[in-house]
């Protein structure tokens, strides 16, 4: 849920930063200096223990987020789940994918995955052409399998920590490395620079209405069978994060004894 409310919010903020003169000498200026950081960088390959110091503040964000989600956009996704067949919807999915396609293409070269860059961009160039501007992924089928990466991945892998667990306003789960990371994706985006606030933020709206849409049956499950549904949103999204940072690999135990220790445990605010 979170990753959806961050693409309608994030184009809303960046836009009229993005649109002036030099945003082109801004951006340059950005990637020279990011790949000049990135020429050190090693990934790590453990897992960060991650603290929860503001639980009682994030507990009361996260129940104001939710009661949003259930009573104001899961209905309308829900409306648009029955109108549009599933494969509508997956092809409008592949379409809004399609449009990060040159951001991950960027934040994989930045890691020093060059291959990885290189295919993004030819399935890029495959989907936005043969696929129709992305509504089918031809690329797939020609071999190009998607290596998805973001700019938290990208700050991960050169060593940056990822800071307390955060719950945000509309936002969802976060965590600072992960905020700032936001900004530069939604800077990375295609649509921000070619489009107008209103069209950019109509894509979002459509983009994260259609994502719900896809998948509020596995929310309202989750929800209902999680003892503590705070806890399990924390622990499933950190834990995603972390496979995705270390491309699905198993990550080490890290330093020290910990076994048996709840790394997520906040029930002294409780």
């Amino acid at each position: 849920m979170s990753n959806l409310f961050y693409r309608v919010s994030a184009t809303l903020t960046l836009h009229s930063w993005q649109s002036t003169p030099f945003r082109v000498e801004r951006f340059l200026s950005l990637l020279l200096l990011l790949l000049v950081t990135s020429a050190c960088a090693t990934a790590p390959r453990t897992a960060p223990q991650i603290s929860d110091p503001i639980a009682p503040v994030n507990r009361a964000l996260f129940a104001f987020n939710d009661g949003i989600y259930r009573y104001g956009f899961e209905p309308v996704a829900r409306g648009w789940d029955w109108i549009a067949p599933a494969p509508v919807q997956t092809s409008l999915q592949n379409s809004f994918q399609n449009l990060a396609t040159p951001g991950s293409a960027i934040n994989n070269l930045l890691q020093g995955k060059l291959k990885n860059s290189g295919t993004e961009i030819a399935r890029f160039g495959v989907n936005t052409t043969i696929g129709v501007a992305g509504l089918f992924d031809p690329a797939a089928r020609f071999g190009l399998a998607p290596h998805s990466e973001d700019f938290d991945q990208t700050l991960a892998v050169w060593g940056v920590g990822t800071g307390p667990y955060l719950m945000l306003p509309l936002l969802g789960p976060s965590s600072p490395r992960h905020t700032f990371a936001l900004c530069i994706d939604s800077f990375l985006s295609i649509w921000p620079p070619v489009a107008g606030t209103r069209i950019a933020a109509g894509v979002r709206s459509a983009d994260f209405l259609n994502d719900i849409s896809l998948s509020w049956e596995d929310v309202r499950s989750a929800r209902e069978s999680s003892l503590d549904y705070y806890v399990f949103v924390r622990d499933a999204w950190t834990q995603n994060r972390n496979t995705k940072i270390l491309d699905g690999a198993a990550p080490a135990a890290p330093s020290g004894d910990v076994k048996g220790e709840d790394l997520y445990d906040d029930s002294q605010f409780q």
